[in-house]
C-alpha cells in the first residue's frame, strides 16, 4: 500500500520547499523533503509525494488528513483531505481481481522498461494482443492493469506484463 498526494499551486511550483501529511486520528505524520514536481497538459502546477508508506506491518490509516504545504519564504496553507478504501482490498490478490473487488473502472498503465509512467488510462480495444500496444509506445516495457474506485482515488495495480519487442 502507497499514498501518493498531489496539491495544485497557483504559485511557481519551484518554490514548493516541503509537504507535511498528518492523520487526524491517529497523528501519524509524513513529512516531504523531495518534492515530485510538474506542471499538466492543460498548465496546471502541481507538487507533491510519492510513494508514501507507513512503517513495517502498518497500514495508511484511512480518516481525514491535514496536508501543510510550505514554500521556500517560510508561508504555509493547510488543506484537509480524506482517504476512504475498502477493508478487503488489503486482503487480496491479484488472481482475485475484478471478482473480488467492487470496482470503477479498468485502466492500463504502460512503463518503459526503467518503470517511467508512458500512460494511464482507458484501454485500447487494439491491446488485447499486448505486444500491439508497441505500435503506440515504442518505448513501452511493461503494462499493468489498474482496478479503480471512488474516482479513481484507489488504485490496485496489478502485476507487470512484459512487451516484447517484435
Amino acid at each position: 500500500m502507497r499514498l501518493s498526494v498531489f496539491v495544485n499551486s497557483e504559485s511557481d511550483v519551484r518554490l514548493a520547499s516541503k509537504i507535511k501529511i498528518v492523520n487526524k486520528n491517529s497523528g501519524l505524520e509524513w513529512n516531504c523533503d523531495e518534492l515530485v514536481k510538474f506542471e499538466d497538459k492543460n498548465k496546471n502546477s502541481w507538487t507533491g509525494c510519492a510513494n508514501i508508506v507507513a512503517a513495517f506491518g502498518m497500514k495508511i490509516p484511512a480518516g481525514e488528513y491535514v496536508l501543510t504545504y510550505f514554500d521556500m519564504a517560510g508561508d504555509e496553507d493547510e488543506i484537509l483531505f480524506s482517504i476512504d478504501y475498502p477493508e478487503n482490498v488489503l486482503t487480496l490478490k491479484s488472481e482475485d481481481f475484478p471478482d473480488g473487488f467492487d470496482y470503477s473502472e479498468k485502466k492500463s498503465a504502460i512503463y518503459t522498461k526503467d518503470g517511467v509512467l508512458l500512460y494511464y488510462g482507458e484501454e485500447k480495444k487494439e491491446w488485447e494482443n499486448r505486444n500491439t500496444v508497441l505500435v503506440d509506445y515504442k518505448d513501452a516495457g511493461f503494462i499493468r492493469t489498474c482496478y479503480t474506485l471512488k474516482n479513481d482515488s484507489v488504485i490496485c495495480l496489478m502485476p507487470p506484463e512484459n512487451l516484447e519487442q517484435q
